[in-house]
């Protein structure tokens, strides 16, 4: 491992001397600077400045001699945006295996392209873009960190004013029963198995994506919804669909032709539509629809096929990224995802979102709930008799501390938005 550059460029008395090179007591050793040094629970990184001929390529060869000589798990050597300058990243401990709690959401999301989601197989953050995307699919066994995932989603999506969010829970009789229940006062529609409920939602969801075309250049002076400059907002919402289990309905051809149809159409009207299934097989979700997800997300599986098809064929040329092997109790929560913005794949480690946290969250913060405009079903759970006597508890987090809530000055409206 040489990680330094040995200059034996004549000095001038070498010149006067009449030496072409250097002697050895005047050689002079150039060696990497260290710019800048963190250190984080998982272990440290190193902004280096290179010197000539020991750059990126030398440093990625000596990354296993770096990691031997420095005693630590792992050691990766990744580029920077600035020329001259590279990051080595030291692991003491995996990121994958550590025990992860999801914490309140520290302020509502504003950067639609980057949604947190936890930390990466290095302990980077790792971001989910909704911005410009027309959905996801979400794979995984039973127990593997799936519908935590999607608990983790909704309760990090919950504080802002400016989303609305629907499930339909393939595995939940009725819609107030199963993992979902307790969020529900932040779902504008939730709805059970029940087929001919889901075909009713669909049908309105798809009205819904039409009617956002026909009036976006009028109200927003816009042909996408990701184009605007005043969108998404209340009046405008990001309107984020889940379909947990999704192949209870996918045998019905109606539910098939208007997943699809709003598949293709969703991106630019601002809708995200996440289709999450143990297995994404093609007989469990059509592949006219699965191809057309701009993101892919699996959880620990136990089969090739399974992997396969909810992270494409391009994994079969990254073995060690596959969710087989991550299927122990350890790796609970580890997904393996690819999207259009990445340059390949990356596992992360899913925070474990708590039911009681994604209830607290989703009550303080039920007074920004709105209907889908011109959607009906599903609302079952957000009507009642009479206006609450109590004031609207509004969501107040600070970063590192517990959910707490204060009066808000006014009651919430229930209406519709656009």
């Amino acid at each position: 491992m040489k990680l330094y550059l040995e200059d034996r460029s004549p000095s001038i008395k070498d010149r006067w001397d009449g030496r072409t090179t250097a002697s050895a007591q005047s050689a002079r050793i150039l060696v990497p600077r260290l710019v800048r040094a963190t250190a984080d629970i998982y272990g440290v990184s190193l902004w280096v400045s290179t010197v000539d001929t020991v750059g990126l390529p030398e440093f990625k060869a000596a990354q296993v001699a770096l990691a031997n000589a420095w005693r630590v798990r792992e050691v990766s050597v990744t580029e920077t945006d600035t020329p001259g300058l590279i990051r080595v990243r030291a692991l003491v401990t995996n990121p994958l295996t550590c025990t992860v709690e999801m914490a309140p959401p520290p302020c509502p999301v504003t950067d639609w392209g980057a949604v947190p989601m936890g930390p990466d197989m290095w302990g980077d953050p790792i971001t989910l873009p909704i911005k410009d995307a027309s959905g996801m699919v979400v794979g995984g066994n039973p127990g593997t960190g799936k519908t935590a995932w999607c608990l983790g989603l909704i309760t990090t999506l919950a504080p802002s004013d400016s989303v609305q969010m629907a499930v339909a829970n393939g595995k939940a009789p009725a819609p107030m029963i199963g993992d979902y229940r307790g969020v529900a006062p932040r779902i504008s529609h939730l709805l059970g198995s029940d087929l001919e409920e889901v075909v009713e939602f669909l049908t309105g969801l798809q009205a819904e994506m039409n009617r956002r075309y026909t009036l976006m250049w009028d109200q927003l002076g816009v042909d996408s919804f990701w184009e605007s400059k005043s969108a998404p907002s209340p009046q405008w919402p990001v309107l984020v669909v889940l379909l947990d289990e999704c192949q209870t309905w996918m045998q019905d051809p109606r539910v098939v032709d208007l997943t699809a149809d709003i598949e293709a159409k969703c991106r630019g009207a601002g809708i995200f539509l996440i289709l999450a299934t143990q297995k994404p097989t093609d007989n469990n979700l059509p592949t006219r629809i699965r191809d057309l997800c701009t993101t892919s997300l699996c959880f620990p599986v136990r089969t090739t096929a399974a992997a396969i098809a909810a992270l494409g064929e391009g994994l079969r040329e990254y073995p060690e990224m596959s969710p087989l092997h991550r299927m122990r109790p350890e790796f609970r929560g580890v997904g393996t995802i690819i999207n259009e913005t990445s340059s390949g794949y990356t596992q992360f480690k899913a925070p474990f979102c708590t039911r009681t946290l994604a209830a607290q969250v989703a009550h303080a913060t039920a007074h920004y709930t709105r209907d889908f405009p011109g959607i009906t079903v599903g609302r079952g759970h957000r009507i009642t008799a009479q206006a609450p006597s109590a004031p609207v508890r509004k969501l107040r987090v600070v970063r590192g501390e517990k959910v707490t809530a204060s009066t808000h000055p006014t009651s919430a409206r229930r209406g519709s938005t656009r």
